[in-house]
């Protein structure tokens, strides 16, 4: 099994030998890219869910580590640890930016809870963002998202080093997963792929790949992304009660990441 490192080489190596765009890293403050967290109250949503189980306060995050944020509970306790880990030293790991072509969209997997977070509880905050500028898009399906980030400070990522550097980690560090894939592949073969590739495919829903089939921008196109842990075993090793991260007010309302909200 390869280390992460020699993912990184390859992966680099490869963008190298048949260009496909650029990896950048975007500067810029939370309340700048806010508008693409989820356009649902999903905070309050969640909330209720919770509160309307039977014995919520009671519920413990170790028993919910190995969810998904699709359950209230998992994610109620996982934007706690966030929101721990993020007002005790600050982000740490680059939030992730999609462009999704046709849509006037960008999509942040696999940055969603922490994206929720940050928009939620620190909005003034820098920070710093992860993002595939491909050239097919620019050349084929352009729109008004194509080049976004030119209003911000960016830099290209070009090796190993430089990657491993956005997320305060050496060649060895075993903490992350990292994975990449062709595009081509994760929209004809998703079924063959690593999960955490798949949603690549859901981007690049509105585009038909069949115009271009021999183009080199096309066929060259990589998607890197990341897989942790971190605040799963959070939720498992220092487990806490529901009870204690969302507290009822007299008025009706709960305290939750030291803010108010009406449920």
């Amino acid at each position: 099994m390869k280390t992460n490192n020699e993912t990184l080489q390859e992966f680099f190596k490869l963008s190298s030998e048949k260009p496909w765009g650029k990896l950048v890293a975007i500067r810029c403050q939370v309340k700048d890219i806010s508008q693409w967290r989820d356009s649902e109250p999903i905070m309050t949503d969640r909330m209720r869910d919770v509160v309307n189980t039977e014995n919520w306060q009671d519920l413990q995050s170790k028993d919910f580590a190995m969810g998904n944020s699709s359950n209230s509970p998992f994610f109620m306790f996982k934007v706690s640890k966030i929101y721990e880990s993020v007002k005790e030293i600050g982000v740490k790991t680059p939030v992730h930016l999609h462009h999704v072509p046709r849509d006037g969209e960008l999509s942040v997997h696999p940055s969603n809870n922490k994206i929720e977070v940050l928009s939620e509880f620190f909005p003034e905050m820098k920070i710093t963002c992860l993002y595939h500028d491909y050239d097919y898009l620019s050349k084929y399906w352009e729109d008004r998202l194509t080049g976004w980030y030119h209003t911000h400070a960016w830099g290209e990522v070009t090796t190993a080093a430089q990657y491993l550097e956005l997320f305060g980690l050496d060649q060895d560090e075993t903490e992350l997963e990292i994975g990449y894939e062709h595009v081509t592949k994760i929209i004809n073969s998703k079924d063959h792929v690593w999960g955490k590739v798949k949603p690549r495919g859901n981007d690049w829903k509105y585009i038909d790949i069949t115009q271009h089939p021999d183009d080199e921008l096309l066929n060259n196109s990589l998607f890197l992304t990341v897989s942790d842990r971190f605040h799963r075993n959070k939720m498992s090793l220092e487990s806490v009660r529901m009870g204690d991260i969302l507290t009822p007010q007299a008025d009706g309302s709960y305290e939750y990441c030291g803010k108010i909200f009406n449920v």
